[in-house]
């Protein structure tokens, strides 16, 4: 069977997935397959905005610690260090002063330094 994938970037469960449907061949497996192909391509686009998770390990704190520091809930935090959704620039400035690191370090990757 032709491989229209790179085994190196798949998981063996996914790779053995795809086979099955694609020698499924119904419309619904059809359909699964390309929503599969589509999820995994947006997840290989996935960029990093801020370095927040990355300071917080170093820095040895928790999540709960910073939210109860700013009063916001544990799940911002999460979605901050998951980078899911992003702080406004007066939150960057006090997560910035509470972590005693520069802003622009929060924001800029570790490799483009």
């Amino acid at each position: 069977m032709l491989k229209i994938w790179d085994k190196n970037h798949l998981s063996k469960k996914l790779i053995s997935f795809i086979d099955y449907l694609l020698n499924y061949r119904d419309t619904n497996a059809s359909k699964a397959l390309i929503f599969l192909f589509y999820f995994y391509a947006m997840e290989k686009q996935k960029r990093v905005y801020n370095r927040i998770k990355a300071h917080l390990a170093l820095k040895q704190v928790k999540n709960k610690t910073l939210a109860e520091y700013m009063n916001v809930s544990v799940q911002t935090v999460s979605k901050w260090c998951t980078n899911y959704s992003q702080p406004s620039i007066p939150e960057l400035y006090v997560i910035a002063e509470y972590l005693k690191v520069e802003v622009p370090e929060l924001l800029e990757p570790a490799n483009h330094k």
